[in-house]
């Protein structure tokens, strides 16, 4: 090898391990918007999940399999604790108790659109179902 193929080698072998490290360190599918950048008003996603400093899940925002969007909030100790969506096309305010047993629903009643505001004491709690797969 000439010494100018020996050094665009050596080039392309240190760039390659710094771009391996750089990887290595950086959360996985880090988005950074940058003020020129002509789109950094919009960010389009699937599924947008927030985390604390430890990478515990606090926040979840996501369209489910059928299309419905929703936000699910986690508590200190990793606990749904709030769900906002609109499962089959009726928007909701779910929140839950400790247990992630429902304990008040705000909602609507099907296409009539009536308000529906249910409190559940903790003898009544029910299993929350989730809707977000």
């Amino acid at each position: 090898m000439t010494t100018q193929t020996k050094i665009i080698v050596a080039t392309a072998v240190a760039l390659a391990v710094v771009d391996i490290a750089v990887r290595a360190f950086l959360p996985a599918r880090t988005v950074v918007i940058h003020e020129g950048n002509s789109n950094a008003n919009v960010l389009t996603v699937q599924q947008l999940r927030i985390v604390d400093n430890a990478g515990n899940v606090k926040m979840d925002m996501k369209v489910n399999s059928n299309g419905d969007p929703g936000l699910l909030m986690f508590d200190s100790t990793g606990i749904e604790r709030l769900q906002l969506d609109t499962f089959q096309n009726i928007p909701s305010l779910i929140l839950m108790d400790q247990d992630e047993n429902r304990r008040v629903y705000f909602g609507m009643q099907g296409d009539s659109g009536d308000a529906l505001h249910t409190n559940y004491s903790a003898e009544e709690a029910i299993t929350h179902e989730r809707h977000d797969d």
